[in-house]
């Protein structure tokens, strides 16, 4: 068995295990909702999206994930994936403005 050396660095390749299957058994197609300029600030509409029950990855762009672990941050910019059935139903909720509490006003 070959032994994978410092995992710590690496980022999973698979989808989440919530992801919706085609007809055909097949997983959906990732579609794109947003980018960000870092993994942090994607991971906010990421938490978003999952507390809809939307499923989500980040995936970062050029190496920004091998920076984020080795310099503590990342020039690269992150993007957001929704399975392709759940698009639009992301996109609202991304651009949805929040409502002042009753306190607040």
């Amino acid at each position: 068995m070959a032994q994978t050396l410092f995992p710590w660095g690496r980022q999973s390749r698979s989808l989440p295990a919530d992801w919706p299957q085609n007809a055909a058994g097949e997983p959906e197609a990732p579609a794109l909702v947003s980018q960000a300029p870092e993994g942090t600030l994607a991971s906010m509409p990421a938490s978003l999206l999952t507390a809809y029950g939307i499923p989500v990855f980040i995936r970062d762009q050029g190496d920004g994930t091998l920076a984020r672990v080795v310099l503590g941050g990342s020039a690269y910019a992150s993007e957001l994936y929704v399975p392709v059935s759940r698009k639009e139903e992301a996109m609202e909720l991304l651009a949805a403005q929040p409502k002042p509490n009753d306190e607040e006003a």
